[in-house]
This record gives structure tokens, C-alpha cells and sequence, in this order.
């Protein structure tokens, strides 16, 4: 009938696991946004799963790949390159244009 049968209260309450040895609690989703962003992850994880996906291939810690990872990171917390600046980089760098075929 769309008649409101009760109204429960919503526990917000949390800890928040951003890095192994930041562990906070939070109370509101706005906290939470205010930690992943502080710790700068988020660029992090969305720099190397757009490289991998556009390059098709999965970046290791101690490859080529991983330093335009970090840059790519960087260029997201730079408002003047942004996420239009990074997209762009990602068809300039010279290992998107090479590819490796056969055992590595």
C-alpha cells in the first residue's frame, strides 16, 4: 500500500582499514570518503587497473610499467593534468605501443 510500516535506526559506525597500520573508526560515509582520500589509494588502484586494462597486461612492482603506474597516480592528484591528462598519457607512453609475444 506504500504506507510506512517503521523507521530503524541506521548504525553508520565503522573502522575504516585504509593502510595495514591506519585503522580508524568512522562514524558517517563522509569520514570514509575523507580517509581513502587522505591516503591516496584510490588514484593508486584506478592509475594501474586503467593501465592494465588499456595495455593489456598486468603491471609488476619491478617492471617499466610500474614507474608510468606511478606517474599516471600522481598526474591524478594533480588538478592540472587530471583524469583527461592522464587518459592522454597513457597513448603517449612508449611501452603502450610495444608488445611482447611468445615466453617472457
Amino acid at each position: 500500500t506504500g504506507a510506512l510500516v517503521a523507521e530503524l535506526p541506521l548504525d553508520t559506525n565503522a573502522v575504516a582499514k585504509v593502510t595495514p597500520d591506519d585503522v580508524v573508526p568512522v562514524a558517517t560515509a563522509a569520514e570514509l570518503n575523507q580517509r581513502i582520500v587522505a591516503s591516496q589509494k584510490a588514484e593508486a588502484c584506478m592509475a594501474r587497473q586503467y593501465f592494465e586494462f588499456a595495455s593489456r597486461r598486468a603491471v609488476t612492482d619491478s617492471s617499466f610499467d610500474a614507474c608510468v603506474v606511478r606517474d599516471l597516480a600522481t598526474g591524478l592528484n594533480n588538478p592540472t593534468i587530471g583524469l583527461a591528462g592522464v587518459v592522454r598519457r597513457v597513448a603517449t607512453v612508449s611501452s603502450f605501443f610495444q608488445r611482447k609475444v611468445g615466453p617472457q
